[in-house]
């Protein structure tokens, strides 16, 4: 088979077409090289837990995890998804591993008791640490002494600003008329 031979002008057309289909998708190519880890990579791993593949939900969420969703309540969901599927799969050290990360993200995570299964629950139940379930739990104690804390601080402001000045003198109390 013979080469064809291209005239010059036309090279440089054809470079010019080229160039110009590469700059209108490569926009398209770098959001999606960009933001691999999206609340549709999570719907997807959802719908891969949900169909008992397992092995898929680690391949999708996997990469995108620990910081890779921008929002928080993806990431909780995500790490939430991790430990069932590693439940799923009866790897608990792992799935505790991930109620960790899960704690870590969101500290106040409560298992819903309609949807997530008894073992998720015991495991959120067992990490969680005890004197922050105990703090969160109607205990009001703490604003109280937070209040204290800013109250306290909102008087001694204006001391320390002031810095080591003696206090202006106050005139007496006036004298008390005889009986």
């Amino acid at each position: 088979m013979k080469p064809v031979m291209v005239p010059e002008e036309k090279k440089a057309s054809l470079m010019w077409v080229y160039l110009a289909c590469l700059m209108t998708t490569a926009p398209v190519w770098t959001a999606q090289a960009q933001a691999p880890c999206s609340s549709r990579t999570l719907d997807r791993a959802v719908d891969t837990y949900d169909f008992g593949r397992f092995e898929q939900t680690f391949d999708l969420l996997g990469p995108c995890l620990p910081d890779g969703f921008p929002q928080k309540a993806d990431r909780v969901q995500a790490f939430r998804l991790m430990a069932l599927a590693y439940i799923a799969t009866d790897s608990l050290e792992q799935a505790r591993q991930w109620v960790r990360r899960l704690l870590r993200a969101d500290g106040r995570f409560r298992p819903d008791p309609d949807v997530d299964p008894p073992r998720f629950a015991g495991l959120v139940r067992d990490l969680k640490p005890r004197w922050y379930t105990w703090l969160w739990k109607g205990n009001a104690w703490y604003k109280w002494a937070g209040r204290g804390v800013l109250a306290a601080g909102v008087v001694s402001l204006p001391l320390l600003l002031r810095g080591s000045k003696p206090p202006p003198d106050l005139p007496g109390s006036p004298a008390l008329p005889p009986r």
